[in-house]
């Protein structure tokens, strides 16, 4: 098997390098990295986890916690995280904890025990002390689109906010008066920023904001989303009042699935796209544009989001590697796009 001095000849560089390339432990230039790299594949060369591990108290192993992988915007996440992790030279456990607290914890009692070396989660509940005892047991920890209160740690997300406000103000001056809002729990930071941006839009045209119809469907363990969207849905397209009042004219989806699941329930339930309801969905999905009607959507890059966890986390595992003092937490606010197509046109221009 080649050795680390062998890899150092035929890249030209000292075995320290070398080292560092596979450790992480001290920044290398770019054009030198792919050198060492390109040699070791060349060569067949692999590190030794087991003694790096040894070395370090921690595996090049990095967690990556997600509600499902059944949604677009998370595969693509777990696909961009994949693909920069690979690159630093370390593997992903990709774990799916259903939106279910005991199965969260169950997960990250077992990356603690394999010592990894981060986790990358986005959380099903909004209790911090799982996450606080894996920072304890010196993993760092980074949060994407959610996180618990009391805990400090880096967090990327969309800008959700500015997106929303946007698809709103649109949909108002479409006609829309009585927009429904299908999103998370409002522990959920990007619940409360999505909100943020719907209620900023209503204030800005002189709209009244009704609380009735900012709604999260039923996503615990075993429920059945569609089943609680059609219910509102029903609920919603009923007149306010016996004398036949204004009723639900808009729809925004707050993920890619709930969006998915919406345009299925509209369509069971007789009701048309954009002619009776107009539908904007949210995430990252390439079949929004191809159905008919094509549909609005709030744009995210699950594959940016992936991308910029993986980094933060490989910079906190350097910085404990290298003794370097601890940075402030770091806050990644991403752009995030309102798509106009046809689903959210006004109803008179249907056709």
């Amino acid at each position: 098997m080649p050795t680390i001095k062998e890899v150092a000849a035929h890249a030209g560089v000292s075995p320290s390098t070398v080292s560092n390339v596979f450790l992480g432990r001290v920044p290398v230039r770019d054009e030198t990295r792919r050198r060492v790299l390109s040699a070791a594949s060349g060569l067949g060369y692999q590190p030794d986890g087991l003694a790096q591990a040894l070395r370090t108290g921690r595996t090049r192993t990095l967690g990556l916690l997600v509600p499902h992988i059944t949604n677009p915007t998370i595969a693509a996440i777990v696909n961009g995280a994949t693909r920069t992790a690979q690159d630093a030279g370390y593997a992903v456990s990709v774990c799916a904890i259903e939106n279910d607290p005991q199965l969260q914890e169950t997960y990250l009692d077992l990356l603690r025990r394999e010592r990894v070396a981060a986790v990358i989660a986005q959380p099903a509940g909004e209790d911090p002390e799982p996450y606080a005892a894996l920072q304890r047991a010196g993993a760092s920890l980074i949060f994407m689109d959610r996180r618990p209160c009391g805990i400090m740690a880096d967090y990327v997300t969309p800008d959700y906010r500015t997106a929303m406000r946007e698809a709103v103000r649109h949909l108002i001056e479409t006609g829309r008066h009585r927009i429904a809002l299908l999103t998370g729990p409002t522990w959920i930071d990007s619940t409360r920023e999505r909100i943020a941006g719907y209620e900023a839009a209503h204030i800005e045209a002189g709209l009244p904001i009704d609380e009735e119809l900012i709604a999260t469907p039923d996503r615990r363990p075993g429920a059945t989303p569609t089943a609680s969207i059609t219910a509102l849905l029903r609920k919603w397209r009923a007149p306010l009042n016996a004398a036949g009042g204004s009723c639900l004219d808009a729809v925004i989806a707050g993920s890619a699935d709930v969006t998915l699941i919406t345009l299925a329930c509209l369509h069971d339930l007789g009701i048309r796209v954009p002619d009776d309801v107009a539908l904007v969905g949210t995430g990252q999905v390439d079949w929004a544009r191809f159905v008919a009607p094509p549909l609005s959507m709030i744009e995210i890059d699950g594959g940016e989001i992936g991308r910029r966890a993986v980094t933060l986390a490989l910079a906190r595992i350097h910085d404990s590697e290298s003794a370097a003092d601890p940075r402030p937490p770091e806050a990644i606010v991403l752009p995030a796009t309102f798509a106009l197509r046809a689903s959210s046109a006004p109803a008179s221009a249907a056709g």
